[in-house]
């Protein structure tokens, strides 16, 4: 039995080595380099959002003519307001599925304009938006470029869990367009909120099942060209951009 024993010893302590010796490396002199490398994956499970500029506004944005009589003189510049002309979405959007929960990456950010002009859309309040509007003289002949102004709005909202969020303007839109939303919500309580609110909901990890919705919208218009050169016709066109935060 004490040889068994003896022989049952010496071959774990045989194994014990050989795993050690693969295990360590040895340094003669003391000294060791290594490495150890990480890897993985990340994946993007992000809804996919749906966007458009609202075929009613680009035919409302068509022929606004002015008479040089109703234009109002200011120093060497002539303007023109288009009282009759109201306010009109410049771009909606919403997602296609509901997220899993908030996060990062889903929640829209807006610019208008472009360059040195571009305007972040970022809150409750409508913000100022310039743009360079040209023209042509009876002519066909360009005259010296003029601008256009105007206001611009956002509405950021949406659901999540069982409640609406936001400004009730972006959940209409959210209910309208995506697909199953009675079956993703049967049953909603009411809410309206303010946009920083509802970027705060965008964000929020602890919301489920959360879609958003986005509606930018312009008035009050205003066009401007220098006196000596009012065109005949003109134009302006005003950009707008969409990313994800």
């Amino acid at each position: 039995m004490q040889q068994k024993t003896l022989i049952v010893t010496m071959l774990a302590a045989l194994f014990l080595s050989r795993a050690a010796s693969a295990e360590f490396t040895e340094a003669v002199d003391g000294q060791f380099s290594g490495n150890i490398d990480f890897n993985g994956t990340i994946t993007d499970t992000n809804p996919i959002w749906a966007w458009e500029i609202p075929e009613q506004s680009i035919t409302d944005a068509q022929g606004w003519d002015a008479l040089v009589l109703n234009g109002q003189v200011n120093g060497d510049k002539t303007s023109f307001t288009f009282p009759e002309k109201s306010s009109m979405p410049l771009i909606r959007g919403f997602m296609k599925t509901p997220s899993v929960s908030g996060g990062a990456g889903i929640t829209p950010v807006i610019t208008i304009g472009g360059g040195d002009n571009s305007v972040v859309l970022s809150g409750d309040v409508a913000q100022d938006v310039t743009v360079v509007a040209t023209g042509k003289n009876s002519s066909n002949v360009a005259v010296p470029d003029g601008s256009m102004s105007l206001k611009a709005q956002a509405f950021l909202g949406g659901a999540h869990d069982a409640t609406y969020f936001g400004s009730t303007k972006a959940q209409e839109v959210l209910a309208a367009n995506q697909e199953n939303f009675a079956t993703n919500y049967p049953s909603l309580t009411a809410a309206n909120q303010s946009y920083a609110q509802s970027e705060e909901a965008f964000r929020n990890q602890s919301f489920s099942k959360l879609s958003g919705a986005y509606i930018a919208e312009i008035k009050d218009y205003l066009l401007t060209f220098p006196s000596a050169s009012l065109p005949s016709t003109w134009s302006a066109i005003v950009p707008v951009t969409v990313t994800l935060k």
